[in-house]
């Protein structure tokens, strides 16, 4: 049976998890760049791939897209310590800041 912190940091996690994915989306609507975040739910990941334009293909193809960065963070499996989840917490908080600083105009390292 869950604890009321365990609901409480679930839910915390899954609101990073969105805000990671509007990040990414507005990456793509704002920069140059492309952004991609998703959640690999068997390895207990979060993972946010950026890519930037590589030049471009004939017309029909469009344009071709390398990756500049992938950002990655370990999700807290069930039962879990709370260090395990305030880690977790953290490296999406990181993950977030380097989006952040992508709408800025800023690079971040890989």
């Amino acid at each position: 049976m869950s604890t009321f912190a365990d609901k409480t940091a679930h839910q915390l996690i899954r609101n990073r998890v969105h805000d990671l994915t509007d990040l990414a989306a507005q990456i793509g609507e704002n920069t140059s760049l492309c952004a991609s975040a998703e959640q690999c739910g068997m390895s207990h990941l979060v993972m946010v791939t950026v890519y930037e334009p590589a030049g471009f293909a004939p017309p029909a193809d469009g344009v071709q897209w390398t990756t500049l960065a992938t950002l990655r963070a370990a999700m807290p499996k069930s039962g879990s310590s709370p260090q395990a989840t305030a880690g977790a917490l953290e490296d999406l908080e990181k993950i977030a800041a380097a989006l952040r600083e992508l709408l800025k105009g800023v690079t971040p390292c890989a």
